[in-house]
């Protein structure tokens, strides 16, 4: 796993939009897309799994969103 894609995932969970967590990392929607593409392979979860959804919710309330 690389560290920038814990913060890809986090970034997506607060913005809740691809478009806008892309342009907060900095970097182009594919390369945010194929980064969170890889943290699901590596977790063996997919991003409508009930686990990754509980585990965005976790990060929501651990990070809300603009703290």
């Amino acid at each position: 796993m690389e560290l920038r894609q814990p913060r890809h995932f986090l970034a997506l969970a607060e913005e809740r939009s691809i478009t806008r967590a892309a342009k907060r990392e900095l970097i182009v929607q594919s390369g945010l897309s194929n980064s969170l593409q890889a943290l699901e392979r590596e977790l063996a979860v997919g991003e409508t799994s009930p686990a990754a959804r509980r585990f965005a919710d976790q990060l929501l309330r651990i990070h809300p969103a603009g703290s």
